[in-house]
């Protein structure tokens, strides 16, 4: 390539574009270097201080969130450095401690205290929807009303790359009989990411007592789904299904949140 001179970041995700279409998650990658960008501007790529960028943009966001957003961006000074561009350097990592092994979660009791004392009726809405469905933040956003027949939903933009199909509880059903719009996508209307991430957060505070950032981050909602399918005794298989994991070793994880349902089956037998 032998581009010299100062990169911006915009143009170094268009240029390595090409790079990810070969990748089965290389739509997913590509939608959150757009979500990047609109965090941190268009910063250049030359001397990027990651670290600096997770302290003073990301310091709110679940570690797992933080840890990919970073990973991604050093993704891309690295296809810039392999492309040939001049005067880049491979950024460091930040150091954010990831714990997936042990995923948190809410009770169904909690969330309806945080529904509660939520102060805007469309982000009450989304949710329900979010414990209901499993699905990741990025994928509601991107339903579209026609996604949605017979009582399912079509995830079409899952990050496993293929699409999934989710049975809509009666509750979600109902709320989106009442949400009916002539807008094409069914949340076009919820307000930005970061206005929800306020409300979310203030709305944990004032329900639970807790602080809604990190692993108690909107994204918890996805676990809570996955963690009261397993308690109630769902298959694992199924709830791998349901969340669209590529890798069951993914949903083992809520596993052994039925621990003392399984024993209470043995001792009930035996």
């Amino acid at each position: 390539m032998g581009f010299v001179g100062d990169m911006r970041l915009k143009q170094a995700i268009q240029l390595a574009i090409p790079h990810w279409d070969t990748l089965k998650s290389g739509q997913d990658i590509h939608d959150t270097s757009e979500r990047i960008l609109k965090e941190i501007g268009n910063v250049s790529i030359n001397s990027m201080d990651l670290r600096a960028i997770d302290r003073k943009n990301w310091s709110s966001l679940a570690p797992a969130t933080r840890a990919k957003r970073a990973m991604i961006l050093q993704k891309i000074v690295r296809t810039m450095i392999e492309d040939g561009v001049k005067g880049v350097q491979m950024p460091v990592m930040p150091k954010i401690k990831v714990n997936n092994a042990n995923p948190e979660y809410l009770t169904s009791e909690e969330v309806e205290s945080i529904r509660f004392v939520t102060d805007c009726s469309i982000v009450r809405d989304f949710i329900l929807w979010q414990y209901h469905t499993g699905m990741r933040p990025s994928e509601s956003r991107a339903v579209c009303w026609n996604d949605i027949h017979a009582g399912t939903v079509i995830v079409r933009t899952s990050k496993s790359g293929k699409a999934r199909r989710i049975p809509l509880s009666s509750a979600v059903q109902s709320m989106l009989k009442r949400r009916m719009s002539d807008y094409e996508k069914v949340w076009a209307d919820l307000p930005s990411e970061a206005t929800v991430r306020k409300r979310w957060n203030a709305s944990v505070r004032k329900a639970t007592g807790k602080a809604g950032t990190h692993n108690l981050s909107l994204y918890v909602l996805r676990h809570s789904f996955a963690s009261k399918l397993v308690q109630e005794g769902t298959r694992i298989e199924v709830v791998r299904d349901l969340m669209g994991h590529a890798d069951i070793k993914m949903t083992t994880r809520y596993a052994k949140l039925n621990d003392s349902a399984m024993r209470d089956a043995v001792d009930s037998v035996f």
